[in-house]
């Protein structure tokens, strides 16, 4: 529950930074991740791992209530661009993929160097021409990292996180489709368009209010 929160809060806190850019309907984005694009069906060599596509009979069926579907590839690349990472998982809501997430399979001490080196591949690859940077300590979880986005609603996130005293966990890569990521929170939460919508009317009461205080200064 405390996740599924999480993950909504986050969606409206970014729904901002996309709210003067004109995002496309849903559907297969240009892009190509080795063969996959944003918006396709599932492919026959992907392996079901968590979620909706978990068989009737399975054991997992029963704690699993989800509206996506988690899959991975048999065989799947370990490297992109100059930097190692994790088997990515490939996320699916009503058979499109919407969401790609990978971890960067990086030595302790040299996450920072990897971060930088995945966020200048994924610039080139985006194109991303619009960027702000990601920094919460909230509730024992320091977040430290960088969203990308484009006016065609593809979206990247690169984080990594730190729970209390523990150490920085390995930083995580998260690119998706922002119409399509909405139609999943949606039907997560029913109220999610209505929350988004009240998030986006009070950033613009404060924008609006921070530059009549900035012209009063000027």
């Amino acid at each position: 529950m405390k996740r599924s929160i999480a993950w909504i809060v986050t969606g409206l806190l970014f729904s901002g930074l996309l709210s003067g850019c004109a995002v496309s309907k849903p559907g297969p984005k240009s892009n190509n991740f080795f063969g996959l694009t944003l918006g396709q069906a599932p492919t026959t060599d992907m392996v079901c791992v968590r979620g909706s596509c978990v068989e009737d009979g399975n054991p997992l069926k029963v704690r699993t209530r989800s509206v996506q579907a988690i899959y991975t590839r048999i065989k799947d690349v370990t490297h992109w661009g100059p930097v190692q990472i994790t088997s990515p998982r490939y996320s699916f809501h009503n058979k499109q993929l919407f969401r790609i997430f990978f971890r960067l399979d990086c030595e302790r001490g040299t996450a920072t160097a990897n971060m930088t080196a995945i966020v200048d591949h994924l610039r080139s690859w985006g194109p991303f021409p619009h960027s702000e940077p990601l920094t919460v300590n909230q509730g024992g979880v320091q977040i430290d990292g960088l969203w990308l986005w484009n006016d065609q609603g593809l979206v990247a996130n690169i984080e990594r996180r730190k729970h209390g005293e523990k150490r920085w966990e390995r930083p995580s890569v998260e690119i998706y489709d922002a119409s399509l990521m909405d139609a999943v929170r949606t039907a997560n939460n029913p109220n999610y368009p209505e929350l988004k919508k009240k998030m986006l009317q009070r950033q613009k009461v404060e924008r609006e209010s921070w530059a009549n205080h900035q012209g009063k200064i000027d």
